[in-house]
């Protein structure tokens, strides 16, 4: 069982105010906010998921997007994991010069890099288990881009970024709408590095629509009355998210074919999958894009299902466009075998001679 984060966190915060103390004056001002902080907020947002995260963490490795100093990233190089560590010195609070002071002091194997994650920017390394994406993204230009090419690299991420109820004259927002208020160069904190404040809302759509699926949220500060543009009513969400690009989060077995541009699969006429479901009854949900030449082919598409050999009520296709097929799962084992079958599949005459079922962009349990 690896040990949990907070409890690598005390001695790792020692370490690094050690290392700090025995620098003495430097030439440059340390990052002014306490990272370790974070790490109280992790423990709730974790909860059930810790040593799934953990385990991810030590077996794929970290990477720290917008490391600031590097507290969190020489946190779980302590712990083990294999760590790269990204910022940028135009917008590094010190230049990076206190990451790369305190990589030295440390001797620390963390991996450090300088990238701008607002341009098309490449990641060092073709795959990481967890991203720590923390208090970076209202600081971007082009937040989509940076959540969409971190799904393609990274199984997970813990994500915390600010975000808004109200618009900046305390007028309440409509619930339910996705809303960003861009903000003008010295609007907030006179800093023109911040760029995009979004509603709950608008954050939950701009993650979904990057490959993002989320496990767990929470929120810090000022949880009813907050604006984008004072400090007295800031809010902060956490949340946990699984990457869903290519269907990443789930065991693929047989019947599907490579990953699409779109970050989508095609299946087989047979298809199936191994799914965390936990052992209570849960919510099984498939969402699906049908081409039209489908349903002009064959009419309709009947997508029967099974989990763990025990059937499930059907569902017929008879539209092309986009999809959800919810079904109710009864309790069982942790990890559970879901097969579908469906009525036809399409297979081009001297084409590329795959056989097509339907387009799956998202399979998960609720």
């Amino acid at each position: 069982m690896p040990a949990p984060i907070w409890a690598a966190a005390e001695s790792a915060k020692a370490a690094v105010e050690a290392a700090k103390k025995e620098l003495g004056a430097v030439d440059f001002e340390w990052y002014p906010y306490d990272s370790f902080s974070n790490v109280t907020t992790l423990r709730p947002l974790l909860a059930s998921k810790e040593d799934l995260i953990t385990e991810a963490a030590l077996r794929e490795g970290v990477l720290d997007l917008g490391c600031q100093d590097g507290e969190l990233s020489f946190l779980f190089g302590s712990m083990g994991a294999n760590v790269t560590a990204i910022d940028h010195p135009t917008t590094n609070h010190n230049g990076m010069r206190g990451v790369y002071a305190l990589h030295r002091k440390l001797g620390s194997n963390v991996d450090v890099h300088e990238i701008d994650i607002d341009t098309q920017f490449v990641l060092p390394r073709e795959r990481y288990g967890v991203a720590l994406f923390l208090g970076s993204l209202y600081h971007l230009k082009n937040p989509y881009y940076a959540l969409e090419q971190t799904a393609k690299r990274c199984r997970y991420c813990i994500l915390s970024t600010r975000v808004t109820r109200c618009f900046s004259n305390g007028k309440v927002m409509p619930r339910e709408e996705s809303i960003a208020y861009f903000l003008a160069a010295d609007e907030l904190n006179h800093d023109d590095s911040n760029y995009w404040i979004f509603s709950t809302p608008a954050l939950h759509k701009i993650t979904r629509r990057a490959f993002w699926g989320t496990l767990n949220e929470l929120h810090t500060g000022d949880t009813k009355k907050s604006r984008p543009t004072t400090q007295d009513h800031d809010e902060r969400i956490y949340m946990l998210l699984a990457s869903h690009y290519a269907l990443a989060h789930v065991e693929l077995l047989e019947g599907w074919w490579k990953v699409e541009e779109t970050g989508w699969r095609w299946t087989r006429r047979r298809f199936a999958a191994r799914l965390r479901c936990g052992t209570r009854p849960a919510k099984l949900v498939l969402r699906t894009y049908v081409p039209p030449f489908l349903i002009e082919k064959f009419g309709s598409i009947k997508v029967s299902t099974t989990v763990e050999g025990v059937e499930l009520p059907s569902a017929v296709l008879d539209q092309p466009g986009y999809h959800t097929i919810t079904r109710k799962i009864p309790a069982g084992d942790e990890q559970r075998l879901i097969s579908f079958l469906l009525g036809h599949a399409f297979r081009e005459e001297g084409g590329d001679n795959r056989e097509l079922g339907i387009i799956v962009n998202g399979l998960e349990v609720e």
